[in-house]
């Protein structure tokens, strides 16, 4: 059995029990997917709606396809040192490892493309200003870019087939170049995409304490860069080393990182809401334990004073019907309304949310009435 890779002087290729890196992949792979299925978990309880921002559904079968992708990957010598694998497994590998790297650029894509239209529809209601300017122009720099790399990955040899078989005549461009430019795009994207709403919020006309707090529910998307410098970095330090399957590792490990933060930072709308509907329920679930198991036979001073949320106590939040701004006809309110709201309207007391869903056909009528949310096609 013939190995991929020369081994080192004094060095006897192990096919059998090789080293693996492979731990690693499963303890970034578990991270991932228990925050993937949070998020998924969080964003169906309180249906989102963002005019123009773009399907959470669709990026979860992203990154679930990234996930399944590992598994062959692995069966063909994934982490471990190529002149362990067997010249055969490593054409497989090959294959499967430029699959990945085109589906990356897929899911990224489409990931900061959601984040900027949530950030346009927080901090740039108004299409005149500077700020939907940039996020008009950080949409489009995307756009290009990632799918120049994309282009970049389906084509990097000719003939196609060399990238798995380098026996075949032909060409191939420098991998770990790719990598290289790739990464300082990517720090440079991730990095406006977390300065922007700082920058936004720190220049709205709130109060400090309501600044900062805005300003913390942000602070998550500094993850995106500071795991696409570490991706950079080590395809630096990798250089050309030719032990493909063993060097490109960690660069996806960093890929995949960036990847769920990514997904984490356009979930943001999700986060409040969740709270507003879960943390209730959860309350009252355990207020009620807490009340049968202290007595089989409540006294009458005793059900008043329970501390759990009475039907038809207007604090009780589980009980109401929640409605999609998308699916409501707003001139049924207020034909005639042509406010638009501000960024500070969003942002102050809860407005990030308040801006996306309502929790009642009078609670929006009043939001209507004071000029807290723009009807449609005023």
């Amino acid at each position: 059995m013939l190995p991929g890779l020369a081994p080192p002087p004094g060095v006897t290729p192990d096919f059998v029990h090789p080293y693996s890196l492979q731990k690693y992949n499963v303890i970034t792979l578990t991270v991932c997917m228990t925050i993937h299925v949070s998020l998924h978990g969080q964003v169906d309880s309180v249906h989102v709606a963002v005019d123009r921002q773009l399907a959470y559904n669709h990026l979860q079968l992203g990154l679930v396809a990234i996930a399944a992708l590992n598994f062959p990957l692995r069966a063909n010598g994934d982490g471990v040192h190529q002149w362990n694998v067997p010249l055969s497994h490593l054409i497989r590998w090959a294959q499967y490892a430029n699959a990945l790297e085109i589906l990356l650029c897929v899911v990224t894509l489409f990931t900061r493309a959601s984040i900027i239209l949530l950030y346009e529809r927080i901090f740039a209601p108004n299409r005149i200003s500077r700020l939907y300017i940039i996020t008009q122009l950080m949409f489009y720099i995307n756009i290009g870019t990632t799918s120049v790399f994309m282009f970049i990955f389906i084509f990097q040899c000719v003939p196609r087939s060399k990238i798995w078989d380098p026996t075949k005549p032909g060409h191939c461009l420098d991998i770990f170049a790719i990598y290289k430019t790739s990464g300082i795009f990517s720090v440079g994207i991730d990095s406006v995409l977390f300065i922007l709403p700082q920058y936004s919020i720190w220049n709205l006309q709130m109060s400090w304490k309501q600044r900062a707090k805005a300003s913390a529910a942000f602070a998550m998307a500094v993850l995106a860069p500071v795991a696409s410098t570490f991706r950079l970095v080590t395809g630096i330090r990798k250089g050309k080393n030719p032990d493909m399957t063993y060097a490109t590792f960690p660069i996806g490990l960093w890929s995949a990182a960036e990847l769920t933060t990514g997904i984490v930072c356009s979930c943001f709308p999700a986060f409040r809401a969740f709270t507003r509907v879960a943390v209730p329920k959860i309350a009252s679930k355990l207020s009620s334990i807490r009340s049968s198991t202290a007595s089989t036979k409540p006294t009458p001073s005793s059900a008043t004073s329970s501390r759990g949320p009475k039907p038809n106590d207007p604090g009780n939040r589980s009980d109401r019907s929640y409605h999609e701004l998308g699916s409501i006809s707003y001139h049924d309110y207020l034909p005639n309304r042509p406010s638009m709201m501000t960024a500070e309207q969003v942002l102050a007391d809860g407005g990030i949310w308040k801006s996306m869903m309502v929790e009642s056909e009078e609670e929006f009528a009043g939001m209507e009435r004071k000029g807290r949310v723009k009807a449609r096609g005023g």
